[in-house]
């Protein structure tokens, strides 16, 4: 996969085309819209750092409503942030600030269990099945 937001703190719009994208989430880059817009999906079980986003702006609308939405619409678009950056994510069980995390389906964080990608740390307060505050490697 290519390489696509190579400085840190970059912000990158991403489209909703498979799923609904929401703020407080970590995503990864799928490729290209036909509008030529950058798509995404939330994370999945131990994803690896290199390729993981934060949605930071909002929730996207529902791509596969009915009635679909415009393919140009704004709603199907939100903001995200990568490495080096600092983003709000929902957790699951407790985090301890400092303690390292990983990833887990939907795009949520947990602490990192031995032998899994870490892929940032807490550096908010501590946070059990919360948002927490996040700093992305």
């Amino acid at each position: 996969m290519e390489q696509i937001a190579p400085i840190p703190h970059l912000p990158r719009t991403v489209k909703a085309e498979e799923e609904k994208l929401l703020a407080g989430r970590l995503v990864i880059f799928k490729g290209f819209s036909a509008q030529k817009d950058f798509t995404a999906v939330h994370t999945g079980a131990n994803a690896l750092r290199d390729d993981i986003f934060g949605c930071v702006q909002r929730d996207t609308v529902d791509p596969k409503a009915v009635p679909a939405p415009d393919p140009n619409n704004a709603g199907l678009r939100t903001e995200t942030v990568g490495h080096g950056s600092v983003v709000w994510v929902e957790c699951e069980g407790e985090v301890k600030t400092g303690e390292k995390v990983q990833t887990v389906a939907g795009g949520k964080v947990k602490a990192l269990e031995e032998g899994k990608n870490a892929v940032g740390k807490l550096i908010g307060p501590s946070g059990k099945n919360t948002l927490i505050e996040v700093e992305l490697f």
